[in-house]
């Protein structure tokens, strides 16, 4: 990449760097001052942030996205609807956090809208060419967390004090950068019910998907034990260069592929493919770097956990690019506005993928918990991709068919006129 997309590359790859520093900053944080039940209320909230925050991007900002070129006046009305959704969420979330006795998760249903607005602005600033305004919200989110947590280190010795700066830098950056944008962050949905039935189909794709993969985690810790777990993440860290990549690239791909959505379906799958070599080489070069990693390197990095995690990091590495791969078809489905179908094969993938992880971890432990995940993301590709490549010929079908209609009516009344 070249140009203008190659500097929004640059871009999307530093601001998913910044976000993954600022939250690795709290989480040590809590983790260090807080008790284990204290750490257990803030990875439920963070876990709960992750999943609202990602089905409202799911629900408005991708839609956003793959209109560009065809509804550019949506991008006026997202944010209104990302702080109508943050609203709802929020509500849920906050009178759960006073049941259960968790002021993280008041906390986060307090900020939720502006946390949801301040995902959306990121998002559409990448994506829209204006990368500059991303980096600095991530700049600016990531100095406030930490003025928090060195506040915290010398004043308040506090973990929920450090969640709530978190909390609130983002929300306020978030209203922020939409007033900057022009734009009046007033709640208001207003979409068609077509609309609001792809846009509730692909954030429940979006929440099965996630949802599946946490709560799958959570099983293996009762099914295989908590090693097992462990050894996963522990390889996970390692592989970290790879998963920023791969959220970078997610950064830009609806919006890549959204500026191809008036063109014929062939060249839509031409682009599509293209996109792939494009985002995996890299990806797959980076993977291979981690998985090579010396045993001095690993060690130094994971301590005594290296010995559990480094039979793991080259299969995991497969899945990470082999999940890259899957998620530009995905993307896909959002372009053409097949939400039904995503929702139906992502809940298909959703049963597999619990049933297929909780025995591969009570059978053969953590190595063939990597070996299913990655046989999984596998399995994710064939799915969403030869469904893709179903859906633009069946379009490139309908367009053919449409033409030749155009064109047996351009002659009949060629042959009536006298």
């Amino acid at each position: 990449m070249t140009g203008r997309p190659g500097r929004r590359a640059g871009a999307a790859l530093l601001v998913a760097a910044l976000s993954s520093v600022g939250n690795v900053a709290v989480s040590l944080a809590i983790a260090r001052s807080g008790s284990i039940a204290e750490v257990g209320h803030f990875v439920l909230a963070f876990s709960a942030y992750a999943v609202a925050v990602g089905c409202v991007r799911s629900a408005v900002t991708d839609g956003v996205l793959a209109g560009l070129g065809t509804r550019p006046a949506d991008q006026r009305e997202g944010a209104a609807q990302v702080v109508l959704l943050g609203l709802v969420a929020g509500a849920g979330m906050a009178p759960a956090g006073l049941v259960a006795g968790s002021p993280y998760l008041v906390l986060l249903g307090v900020a939720l809208p502006g946390l949801a607005l301040y995902d959306h602005m990121k998002v559409m600033s990448i994506g829209t060419g204006r990368p500059h305004r991303a980096l600095w919200q991530e700049a600016l989110w990531t100095v406030a967390t930490f003025a928090g947590v060195a506040a915290d280190a010398v004043l308040w010795h506090s973990p929920v004090a450090v969640f709530a700066v978190w909390c609130a830098a983002g929300a306020v950056i978030g209203v922020g950068a939409a007033v900057s944008a022009g734009l009046a962050p007033w709640p208001r949905w207003g979409l068609s019910r077509p609309a609001t039935v792809q846009a509730a189909c692909f954030a429940g794709q979006h929440l099965i998907t996630f949802g599946s993969a946490q709560l799958a985690l959570a099983a293996l810790a009762f099914t295989a034990g908590a090693p097992v777990v462990g050894a996963i993440g522990a390889a996970r860290v390692l592989l970290g260069p790879a998963t920023l990549l791969v959220n970078a690239v997610s950064l830009l791909t609806v919006s890549r592929m959204g500026r191809w959505a008036g063109y014929p379906p062939a060249r839509r799958l031409r682009g599509s493919r293209r996109l792939v070599l494009v985002a995996a080489g890299p990806t797959a070069a980076i993977a291979v770097g981690c998985a090579l990693v010396p045993e001095r390197v690993g060690r130094l990095a994971l301590g005594g956990n290296w010995a559990a995690a480094r039979p793991l990091i080259p299969v995991l590495a497969v899945e990470a690019v082999a999940g890259l791969v899957a998620a530009i078809a995905y993307a896909g489905h959002r372009i053409e506005r097949r939400a039904g179908r995503a929702l139906a094969l992502g809940g298909a993938l959703a049963v597999v993928r619990l049933g297929g992880l909780a025995a591969a971890g009570a059978l053969w432990g953590a190595l063939g918990v990597a070996a299913c995940m990655a046989g999984l993301a596998g399995l994710s590709v064939l799915v969403w991709w030869g469904s893709y490549t179903q859906v633009l010929r069946s379009a490139a079908r309908d367009e053919s068919a449409w033409r030749t209609r155009d064109t047996i009516s351009s002659t009949s009344e060629l042959v009536r006129s006298p």
